[in-house]
């Protein structure tokens, strides 16, 4: 029952997460990363917390970020052959 009550805990405070992500986004772009959107830093998030579904973990993990986590995360994407849906797929 607690999962189900965290879930909408989850859902009730997705425009902060949102507003987080957007400040990482915007951090990482202060150092030269200006093509990482919130959304990706929300995958990122949720694929890095994928054992663990608490909002705090969430929420730490988007606090806590760093650009060298986030490019794992987009090099084990590329050799899956996932492609964020803005970015062309190559040729």
């Amino acid at each position: 029952m607690e999962i189900e009550s965290e879930s909408i805990d989850a859902r009730a405070y997705h425009s902060e997460i949102d507003a987080l992500c957007r400040v990482k986004a915007e951090e990482f772009a202060a150092i030269g990363y200006e093509r990482i959107s919130p959304r990706d830093i929300r995958a990122c998030a949720e694929w890095m917390t994928r054992s663990n579904q608490r909002l705090y973990a969430l929420v730490e993990t988007v606090l806590t970020m760093r650009i060298d986590q986030f490019m794992n995360y987009q090099t084990v994407n590329a050799y899956k052959g996932i492609f964020s849906e803005d970015e062309p797929l190559p040729d």
